[in-house]
C-alpha cells in the first residue's frame, strides 16, 4: 500500500500529465486530491489555482491562491500577472476576491517594479462598500501611485478618509516620487524589458 506522501505524488504526477494533454478538468481534480493528501506541496496549490482560472472559475481560483499566499508569501512575488487576472475577473463583491486582496495586504506584498497601489485601492473600495472605513483607511495608507491617488481624491465615497490638503494625497508630489522610483528600477533591472516598459509608463 502506498504511503500518503506517495499517493499525493502519484496524483500530482497524473495531474501534470493531464495538463500536458490539456485535459484541464481532470488535471484540476487530480491536483485537488494531491493537495488534500499533501497540503505542503506549494507547486500543486499554485497550479490548482491556475487550473481553476483556466476553467473560468475565478472565485475558486482566488480562494486557492489565497491559501498559497498565506503559506508561501514570498512565492507570490512572481505571480503579479496571475493576481491581476483574478482581481479583475473574480466577482467584485465576493469574499474570495476580498480574501485574496486582504491576504496580500497582510503579507505586505510589494510586486516589482512599482508596488501594489492598484490592489490596495481595490481593497479600500471593497472595505468601503462593506461599511468598514477603518479597514479602508489602512489600505489607503499604502496607496502611492499617482493614478490611484487621483481616483481617491475624485471618488466621493472616500471623502471622510481623504484629506486633499495632506502630503499623502498630493498627486504632483507622488508623481515626482514615482518617476524617481522608476528610474532606480530601470537602473537596477536594465535587462528586464517588462520593468522598463512599466516604469516608462509611470514616467509619462
Amino acid at each position: 500500500r502506498l504511503s500518503t506522501a506517495e499517493q499525493a505524488g502519484a496524483y500530482a504526477g497524473a495531474g501534470w500529465a493531464a495538463i500536458r494533454l490539456k485535459d484541464y478538468v481532470r488535471a484540476r481534480d487530480l491536483l485537488a486530491r494531491a493537495t488534500r493528501l499533501n497540503p505542503d506541496d506549494a507547486e500543486s496549490w499554485l497550479w490548482l489555482a491556475k487550473l481553476e482560472a483556466q476553467l473560468g472559475h475565478y472565485d475558486p481560483a482566488a480562494v486557492t491562491l489565497t491559501t498559497f499566499a498565506r503559506r508561501w508569501p514570498t512565492q507570490v512575488d512572481d505571480q503579479k500577472d496571475f493576481v491581476a487576472q483574478l482581481v479583475s475577473r473574480a466577482d467584485p463583491g465576493s469574499q474570495a476576491r476580498l480574501g485574496l486582496l486582504q491576504t496580500l495586504f497582510d503579507n505586505d506584498w510589494h510586486p516589482l517594479p512599482l508596488g501594489a497601489s492598484e490592489y490596495w485601492y481595490q481593497l479600500a473600495l471593497a472595505r468601503i462598500k462593506q461599511g468598514q472605513p477603518e479597514a479602508a483607511r489602512a489600505a489607503i495608507g499604502r496607496i502611492s501611485a499617482p493614478a490611484m491617488l487621483v481616483r481617491l481624491r475624485s471618488d466621493k465615497r472616500f471623502d471622510r478618509l481623504v484629506d486633499r490638503q495632506a502630503a499623502q494625497f498630493d498627486v504632483e508630489r507622488a508623481t515626482s516620487q514615482r518617476v524617481d522610483e522608476a528610474r532606480v528600477q530601470v537602473i537596477l533591472h536594465p535587462d528586464r524589458l517588462a520593468y522598463v516598459v512599466e516604469v516608462t509608463r509611470a514616467m509619462l
